[in-house]
């Protein structure tokens, strides 16, 4: 079974006992432990070490013999979910950065918000970007894209020119070259965060249905990002 099958795995049987918890005033680890053979037909060894595991990663609480489920005992998964839900589309790079901890440290974390269906992530290419489970795919994609330099140039440069600029003027104010400039905009064109009208040249911008999200996005953006380049 591989990490992501194990994790899925995972989050089937923590929903099981938060269900079973949830229909009773007092749930003891023992019965939990039958409950959980019985549904999902485990050897024992398999059950002491699922246990084993959760309790150590202070997934699952017993105290005196009784079950809770408790996500954010540890301050700094509580800190990575709400950096997570404040910047809808940050990424493993900026959280590290911001708290000050090792890579391996905030993937354990993530991992377990993500097995609680607290989060969810998108891959960008080949970066995973990270937002609560209920905000949409789209504002994740926005948050992402403000962390990028290049593309947070364009959109802040679109935000504060309503009138369309022209491509050339794009690249003079982002210092890219035509290619690097090509590309982003088309990222842009195809994710519908902006739109072009030709009028002799072509002109962009933002689009109407996100123009708020984006610029305010690129705002809050503007301050982690000084908050994470501090803590290099």
């Amino acid at each position: 079974m591989d990490e992501q099958e194990l994790n899925q795995q995972n989050r089937f049987i923590l929903q099981y006992i938060r269900r079973v918890i949830s229909n009773k005033k007092k749930c003891y680890l023992d019965h939990i432990k039958r409950k959980v053979r019985n549904k999902f037909k485990f050897e024992n060894e398999t059950i002491e070490l699922f246990f084993n595991d959760m309790i150590q990663k202070k997934m699952i609480l017993v105290d005196e013999g009784l079950v809770e489920i408790n996500i954010f005992a540890n301050p700094t998964r509580r800190k990575i979910f709400e950096l997570i839900k404040a910047y809808p589309g940050i990424y493993t790079y900026l959280i590290k950065n911001i708290l000050n901890i090792g890579p391996n440290q905030v993937d354990i974390h993530l991992s377990v918000l993500e097995m609680n269906n607290l989060i969810k992530y998108i891959d960008f290419g080949k970066v995973r970007v990270y937002g609560v489970e209920i905000v949409p795919e789209i504002q994740i994609y926005i948050g992402f894209l403000a962390f990028k330099k290049s593309s947070r140039k364009i959109l802040i440069f679109l935000c504060r020119n309503a009138l369309g600029p022209k491509r050339s003027e794009i690249m003079e104010y982002i210092s890219l070259s035509k290619s690097a400039t090509i590309y982003w905009i088309k990222k842009l064109i195809k994710l519908r965060l902006i739109y072009v009208r030709i009028n002799h040249v072509n002109h962009y911008y933002l689009s109407k249905h996100y123009k708020k999200i984006i610029c305010t996005t690129m705002q809050d953006s503007q301050e982690i990002n000084h908050i994470s380049t501090k803590n290099r």
